[in-house]
């Protein structure tokens, strides 16, 4: 199944998922970086539970992973966070 998967395609839907107003409007959650962050952390934790309960690929959760992981580092590359720190930073998300 997982093979037949465009990965972008569903990055970007967890990206819009994460981004909806709903979160915003109705659950009053900041609109800070650190608050959508999380809620995508949250979007892609139910997707790689998904995955496992329906014994999806292992490298489709790993590839996923990887993808948000880069995704990250850019974003936070771009507020300016220093490159000593970037390593740090990021291997905690990935714990």
């Amino acid at each position: 199944m997982a093979s037949n998967i465009n990965l972008n395609d569903i990055y970007k839907k967890i990206v819009d998922q994460s981004i909806k107003r709903f979160f915003f409007d109705k659950i009053k959650i900041p609109k800070r970086f650190e608050c959508k962050l999380e809620i995508f952390q949250l979007n892609i934790i139910i997707l790689l539970w998904y995955c496992e309960k329906n014994e999806i690929d292992k490298d489709f959760s790993l590839n996923l992973i990887n993808f948000f992981l880069n995704d990250v580092e850019v974003a936070m590359r771009e507020l300016g966070v220093s490159e000593t720190s970037l390593g740090k930073k990021k291997r905690i998300m990935a714990e």
